[in-house]
């Protein structure tokens, strides 16, 4: 699975910080990286050298990299790309006088993931069954400030964020994942295997092209400083992939 640079470079703040030389970045089954002593089951290290110098700096449309769609219309302005999975990239752009950080693909806005079964990735909860209104990822850092990190929808519509003046620090934060299984125990068995409960019952998925059993599991997702998720409506901007890049 892909994972957002722009989160990346603030992911060590999630957890308590053990000597540098001692941190490495670890990708799990959603597209946050978090930094540790050691990766857990099921998720991939990463090189540390492959974060740094991806992420740009926001700007207003000008001369540079910019995403378009089908008719032309401008989407935004490239700030990173070439991320660890797809082709996949970052933009900004301004809406209402405010700017936002989009993730776009040539078929849309957001991170088309199969694997995760429609389930949107990044909201998180305050509570262990996942009831609770949606919050998202807020890191405190120079961008965040000056734009809004948008977290997409499973169906590329919606858009979630942030706002920094809203964060607050929870010591346990939960999140939506999918987990699988041969059938239906299996399923639920590796749910419960990380302290997580069910919240949509198992049925059937696809994982690596097999058909499978999978549960949608409220799990914790750590410490952090997290804000109250408003939404964008990503259809109201008029824009109709497949989107292009365009050098102006």
């Amino acid at each position: 699975m892909r994972a957002r640079t722009v989160l990346a470079v603030f992911a060590a703040i999630l957890v308590p910080r053990p000597p540098a030389d001692a941190l490495v970045f670890c990708k799990g089954r959603g597209a946050t990286v978090l930094a540790r002593e050691k990766c857990k089951r099921r998720e991939q290290q990463i090189d540390a050298t492959t974060i740094g110098g991806l992420m740009g700096a926001p700007g207003t449309p000008g001369p540079g990299l910019h995403v378009v769609d089908k008719n032309g219309n401008e989407v935004g302005v490239v700030v990173s790309g070439g991320e660890f999975e797809g082709p996949y990239f970052d933009v900004v752009r301004q809406i209402d006088g405010a700017f936002f950080v989009l993730t776009v693909s040539g078929s849309g806005f957001g991170v088309f993931q199969p694997e995760n079964d429609g389930l949107t990735l990044q909201v998180f909860y305050a509570d262990s069954a996942c009831t609770t209104p949606p919050m998202v990822f807020t890191p405190p850092g120079p961008l965040t400030s000056l734009a809004r990190l948008v977290v997409t929808s499973a169906d590329g519509r919606t858009g979630y964020y942030g706002l920094v003046d809203e964060q607050r620090t929870l010591l346990a934060a939960y999140w939506v994942s999918v987990e699988s299984g041969a059938d239906d125990s299996s399923a639920r068995f590796n749910c419960m295997a990380r302290s997580g409960q069910i919240v949509k019952d198992s049925h059937d998925c696809t994982e690596n092209g097999i058909v499978q059993k999978c549960v949608w599991c409220c799990e914790p997702a750590g410490e952090g400083t997290y804000s109250p998720a408003h939404t964008l409506d990503l259809t109201a901007l008029g824009l109709t992939p497949p989107f292009t890049l365009k050098r102006q």
